[in-house]
């Protein structure tokens, strides 16, 4: 398992510019405060106001993979009825057919840059989604992982995913826990077997929402 990751806090800028300041040794000063101040040895919160240091790492999976395919064919759904596509882009995700844990995921699709919320469909349920969505159902490749620091985002991962690779996963890590006689918690083969990239050709581009660089 991926051990957590921690920012530092601005205290430890200020440490740095006392010691030079002052021309004690970094290091020392670093143990002297950990031995002093309970606070300096726990890198999980800020040591001046207690605050989460932790940083997101959030990665691209089945459930945000899935939750972007339900959205995308209910866009497409309403413009086959002749919505247009700026009102078509506009999904209830409570309402789609599919599961809890894949409806619930929207914040962390959020994360990836897959769909967005704009501020007045605050609490509405409505999510849209973003150039990068349509990109991934169109098969392109995406950043597999974002980090994230009190919701605000501080990396993004110069490693790609496309929406093929999280289904194969996901099939993959079906089959193999069936063969070894395990229980599958979900089971999503199903869902995604019918997924073609080139169906999504010509779907989405500068008018599908908040355009991320």
């Amino acid at each position: 398992m991926k051990s957590k990751e921690y920012k530092q806090g601005n205290i430890q800028g200020f440490t740095a510019f006392i010691a030079e300041r002052f021309n004690i040794d970094r290091l020392a000063l670093a143990q002297a405060l950990q031995q002093n101040f309970p606070a300096f040895q726990q890198k999980e919160r800020c040591p001046n106001c207690d605050a989460n240091m932790e940083v997101r790492l959030v990665t691209a999976g089945i459930h945000d993979a899935l939750l972007l395919l339900k959205m995308g064919e209910a866009v497409r759904h309403e413009q086959r009825k002749g919505t247009e596509f700026s009102e078509a882009n506009r999904v209830h995700t409570p309402s789609l057919p599919t599961t809890d844990a894949v409806r619930h995921t929207t914040t962390l699709a959020s994360y990836l840059d897959l769909i967005w919320q704009p501020e007045k469909w605050r609490n509405s349920g409505y999510w849209l989604i973003t150039d990068w969505g349509w990109k991934a159902l169109r098969g392109e490749p995406v950043p597999k992982r974002a980090k994230y620091f009190r919701g605000k985002l501080i990396e993004r991962s110069t490693e790609v995913t496309t929406l093929s690779e999280m289904f194969q996963t996901h099939k993959h890590e079906v089959e193999r826990a069936i063969a070894r006689g395990r229980a599958v918690k979900a089971d999503y083969r199903a869902d995604v077997a019918t997924y073609n990239p080139i169906e999504w050709t010509g779907f989405g581009g500068y008018e599908a929402g908040k355009l991320f660089s």
